[in-house]
């Protein structure tokens, strides 16, 4: 009798007359031999079990079993509800899926190996499409946030613009009412009036702005605070808004 301590892979019984009890999650369980007979408990977990001989008996208290696969004759399965080996009445029998093969052919260890590897083939495939589909589902993703930013910032420039013209439209404006002053000589300037913003005294020929609360200033002065203060211009001496 042999009991599984350990989780495995695969299990394959050659021989004949054995007795194999399951405790653990077995991948797959292959039975070339005759007249065994396999006890899987409660705790036990077989994905999958090929039957190739024949008259073997596999007896379950689990209903973890996922496929079985019967190429052999008289084999007795028996699944399930067995709460007491001793009551046969709670014990039922699930008839499998047969396959017909040419009983020519044997299956060796080597068809095995193969129907692993195209089994891990297959998987392998699902993971690279599944990747892929990821990879996909990210590029979208980036392309979405690129368009809504350059969106975003085309509606920032905008704005910008809108109210970089808004400004010059009032800076103009308010410029456009200021009176011009001029000094034809010095003598005109007989007082030393200076610009309240560059403290230099006004001279013959320049261009000078008077506000309308009276108050003198260089062009280039003046437009230069209007400008600084564009959201609400006052004058630099007494405050009043342009």
């Amino acid at each position: 009798m042999y009991t599984t301590f350990h989780k495995l892979n695969l299990i394959i019984i050659k021989g004949n007359g054995n007795v194999l009890n399951i405790n653990h999650e077995i991948n797959k369980l292959i039975i070339n031999g005759s007249d065994n007979n396999i006890e899987i408990s409660s705790s036990g977990n077989v994905k999958q079990i090929i039957l190739k001989g024949n008259i073997n008996k596999i007896t379950s208290k689990s209903q973890k079993i996922l496929n079985i696969s019967d190429f052999g004759s008289g084999n007795k399965r028996i699944f399930d509800r067995i709460e007491d080996e001793d009551d046969e009445d709670d014990n039922i029998e699930i008839q499998p899926q047969r396959y017909v093969v040419d009983s020519e052919h044997e299956d060796t260890e080597e068809d095995v190996n193969e129907e692993e590897d195209e089994l891990g083939n297959n998987n392998n495939q699902n993971n690279y499409q599944s990747h892929g589909d990821m990879i996909l589902e990210i590029v979208r993703n980036i392309n979405v946030l690129i368009e809504r930013t350059n969106m975003l910032n085309n509606s920032v420039m905008h704005i910008f613009n809108l109210n970089m013209e808004i400004n010059t439209t009032n800076i103009e404006s308010i410029l456009s009412n200021l009176v011009d002053i001029s000094f034809k000589n010095k003598d005109n300037n007989k007082d030393n009036e200076k610009c309240a913003i560059c403290y230099e005294n006004f001279l013959e020929n320049e261009q000078i702005k008077m506000t309308g609360c009276f108050h003198l200033f260089h062009f280039q002065c003046i437009k230069k605070w209007i400008e600084t203060k564009s959201e609400s211009p006052d004058c630099p001496i007494c405050r009043m808004k342009l």
